[in-house]
């Protein structure tokens, strides 16, 4: 009788079990699949070995305790960190058993030494390891250590993080009124007046720390948009104003910018009872033409005050209300 060649099943009446899955070894009980811990604390860990190759590494991984069974390595790293970690750290098996050029120093030593170059910032950090290329130290420690605090405590210096620095600064429509008075004309002289002074309140990125938080672009920032420009002539106050004291010559007036605005100049009004002429919004754009009619018309009564002879009131006026809007 020929023997039969068929697998015998034991679930009869079932579906036959696949022969893949009678092969496949079933996962050992304790770490829920995929939840290793990160790549830099388990290269921390495998450092600590001077292993020399990664089959050193995968010995040591399957090793098992003599008594009790289980294996030496935590079961949070995973034998193969090659393919664990692919994507999400891994460089290389020299980067993560430290072999040769990749034999960093410990990072309090590491933070000993930095310290020791009197290095103010990551990118002076960053320059420095370019120039030497130590093989000491990682040139991303922020990456590579576990134990990593912040750029600061690792140079040993006192610079202000930037969350400390954003706190520094005023809000948007407060330097926004600032910047406008400088006429800056792009961003490139924004830059360079802001590297030149170092203002603490103002930010040298304002478009990435007002974004959201009132910025629109670089002209509305500057205040070269007519937006802008009509925004900066609504919030100007100074006035400039004609007025005749009673104890003058006819012809004499005294013609004065006040910074504060009308109120002060009415306030000034009613203690002195002089009269007002003519009273104006003083707008820095057309500064220059405004003092080429003061000078055609004017000339100084006294030296050093703010009285002038005015050979023609009236042209003088009517010229002024060409270029100028009443206050």
């Amino acid at each position: 009788m020929e023997q039969s060649t068929k697998i015998q099943h034991k679930n009869k009446g079932g579906r036959p079990r696949r022969l893949d899955k009678l092969l496949t070894p079933k996962r050992p009980p304790g770490r829920p699949k995929g939840r290793w811990i990160t790549y830099a604390q388990a290269r921390a860990f495998a450092r600590q070995f001077r292993f020399n190759s990664y089959k050193e590494w995968v010995k040591y991984a399957k090793k098992r305790d003599k008594k009790t069974g289980k294996r030496l390595k935590p079961i949070e790293i995973p034998t193969y960190p090659h393919v664990a970690y692919k994507g999400k750290g891994w460089i290389g098996v020299d980067d993560f058993l430290g072999i040769g050029s990749a034999r960093y120093f410990p990072y309090e030593k590491s933070k000993i030494e930095a310290r020791k170059l009197r290095l103010k910032s990551a990118r002076t950090w960053f320059k420095w390891w370019a120039t030497y290329k130590p093989v000491t130290v990682p040139r991303n420690p922020q990456d590579f250590y576990v134990e990593w605090e912040d750029w600061n405590t690792f140079l040993g210096n006192k610079n202000l993080t930037a969350q400390q620095k954003s706190k520094q600064h005023i809000s948007y429509k407060e330097a926004q009124k600032l910047i406008h008075q400088l006429k800056l004309k792009h961003k490139g002289e924004y830059r360079q007046w802001h590297a030149a002074n170092k203002p603490k309140h103002l930010p040298s990125h304002p478009e990435d720390r007002y974004k959201n938080k009132g910025w629109v672009s670089w002209k509305d920032w500057l205040g070269t948009s007519l937006i802008a420009r009509l925004e900066s002539k609504k919030n100007n106050t100074a006035v400039l104003y004609i007025a005749h004291h009673n104890n003058m010559p006819n012809n004499v007036f005294e013609i004065v910018v006040d910074n504060i605005g009308k109120q002060s100049v009415i306030e000034k009004q009613r203690q002195t009872g002089f009269t007002l002429i003519k009273i104006y919004k003083a707008e820095l754009e057309i500064k220059p033409k405004v003092d080429g009619i003061l000078l055609r018309y004017c000339r100084g009564y006294w030296e050093g005050n703010r009285q002038f002879i005015v050979n023609n009131l009236p042209q003088m006026l009517f010229e002024l209300d060409e270029i100028l809007l009443w206050a």
